[in-house]
C-alpha cells in the first residue's frame, strides 16, 4: 500500500521541480501517503502516539522557526537587490499602465513581463508559462531579428506597443543569439540606441533608491512611421530629459543634416540650452524664427509642435509661443496628451499658465495633471 502511494508522490515531486503549480498534486499525494502509512502500522497504541508527535512535530517545526526574531532587529529594514528591483518594477508598472490607459502589450523579460501584468494589469507577449510557449517563441525571434524591418513585421503581426529593456536583466540580450553576442540582432539595435522611425524612446525616470542610482530602463513605443528628422529630434529630445548630454550632444552632427526642417531645430534648441552654449542656441533661434516666418509649422506633428511651444517660450519669443500654444491646446485629446513625456507636459503646463491658457476640457485638465510626477503636479 506504501509503495503503490510513493509512486504518485515521486512523480508529483519531479514535476514540482520544473512547475509549481504541480506542488498542488504533490500536497495531495502526500496525504495519499499519510493514509496508507497510518493504515500500515500494526504497532502498540503508545507506538502510534509517538508517531504522530514525531509527524506533528515535523510539520509544526517550520511554522515554530518562524517565530524566532531575526539575528539583527535592523535586517527587517534593510532591502535587498531583489526587494529594490520589485519596488521599481512595481513603479513601472503603474506609470506604463497610467500612459497607456491598460492597453498596452509589452515585450520584455519573461520575469518582468509577469510583474508588469501583475502590478500594472498589462498583457505581455512571453513568459515561462508553459502554455505559453508559443509567445516565449515569438519574443525569441524578434531579439533575433536580423533586420529592423524583420523585426516590425513579427512586432506588428502581435499588436506588441512597448519594449521595455532594464538594465539590471539582460534576458533579451542571451535570448538574441543563446549566451553569446549579439551583434547584428534587433535587441543590438536597442542596445546601441539606433535611431528608427517606427520607434520613439519614452523617458522613464526610475524612483531615487541609494546604490541603484546607476541603473536605468530603456522603454521604446511602437508608432506610425516618422520622418527620419522627427525620429532623430525625439531621441535627442529624449536624452536631453534623462539628462545624458553627451549623449544628446553627439546627435548634433545628424540633426545639422536636415538645416530647413523645423523639428530638427527645435531639438537643436533644446541640445544647446542643455549645454549651456548661448551662441549657438541663439543661432538656433534665428533660424527657428525664420522658418516660422515661411510658414514651415503647418505640417508639424503635435507632439513636435509641444516642443516648439516651450522652445519659443524658454527663447522669451512668447508672441510666436502663444499661437503654437493656443493650438496645441485647441487640438489636444486623450491619446495625445498621455503621448507626451512628463517633461514635455510640464512645459506645456508651464508655458500655458505663464501665458494665461489652459486645456479647457475639465476632463483632460484634471488628467493632464494626474499624469505629472506628485513633486511637478503640486506646483499647479
Amino acid at each position: 500500500m506504501i509503495a503503490l502511494a510513493m509512486g504518485p508522490v515521486l512523480i508529483a515531486l519531479v514535476f514540482a521541480c520544473g512547475q509549481l503549480r504541480w506542488c498542488n498534486q504533490l500536497d495531495a499525494g502526500l496525504i495519499a501517503l499519510l493514509v496508507a502509512i497510518t493504515s500500515a502500522i500494526n504497532a502498540t497504541v503508545i507506538a502510534r502516539r509517538w508517531w504522530w508527535s514525531f509527524v506533528a512535530t515535523v510539520l509544526l517545526l517550520p511554522g515554530l522557526l518562524q517565530l524566532a526574531p531575526p539575528v539583527r532587529t535592523a535586517a527587517r529594514h534593510e532591502l535587498s537587490e531583489v526587494d529594490v528591483e520589485s519596488l521599481v518594477e512595481r513603479d513601472l508598472a503603474h506609470w506604463l499602465a497610467q500612459r497607456t490607459n491598460g492597453t498596452a502589450l509589452v515585450l520584455a523579460s519573461p520575469d518582468l513581463t509577469a510583474s508588469l501584468c501583475y502590478h500594472g494589469g498589462l498583457r505581455g507577449l512571453g513568459t515561462l508559462d508553459r502554455e505559453n510557449k508559443d509567445g516565449l517563441m515569438a519574443t525569441v525571434m524578434i531579439t533575433r531579428a536580423t533586420s529592423p524591418d524583420e523585426a516590425l513585421a513579427l512586432i506588428q503581426k502581435r499588436g506588441i506597443t512597448h519594449i521595455v529593456i532594464p538594465s539590471w536583466a539582460n534576458m533579451l540580450n542571451k535570448y538574441a543569439t543563446g549566451l553569446s553576442q549579439s551583434t547584428g540582432s534587433f535587441i543590438d539595435v536597442l542596445n546601441r540606441w539606433e535611431s528608427l522611425v517606427w520607434l520613439r524612446p519614452v523617458p522613464y525616470h526610475l524612483p531615487r533608491i541609494g546604490g541603484f542610482e546607476g541603473q536605468f530602463v530603456a522603454v521604446f513605443e511602437v508608432v506610425d512611421e516618422q520622418d527620419k528628422a522627427d525620429a532623430l529630434s525625439g531621441l535627442a529630445e529624449y536624452f536631453v530629459e534623462m539628462g545624458q548630454i553627451e549623449q544628446a550632444a553627439g546627435m548634433l552632427g545628424e540633426l545639422n543634416q536636415f538645416p530647413r526642417n523645423l523639428s530638427a531645430m527645435v531639438a537643436l534648441a533644446q541640445i544647446e540650452s542643455a549645454r549651456g552654449d548661448a551662441t549657438a542656441l541663439a543661432g538656433v533661434y534665428n533660424l527657428v524664427v525664420g522658418e516660422l516666418s515661411r510658414g514651415a509649422d503647418h505640417a508639424l506633428p503635435w507632439d513636435r509642435r509641444v516642443s516648439l511651444a516651450g522652445v519659443l517660450a524658454q527663447g522669451n519669443r512668447l508672441d510666436l509661443a502663444r499661437e503654437q500654444t493656443r493650438r496645441c491646446f485647441a487640438e489636444i485629446d486623450e491619446v495625445k496628451l498621455r503621448s507626451l513625456s512628463a517633461g514635455a507636459l510640464f512645459r506645456l503646463e508651464a508655458v500655458g499658465r505663464k501665458l494665461g491658457m489652459e486645456i479647457a476640457d475639465n476632463r483632460l485638465r484634471a488628467l493632464g495633471r494626474s499624469l505629472l510626477p506628485p513633486g511637478a503636479r503640486s506646483r499647479f
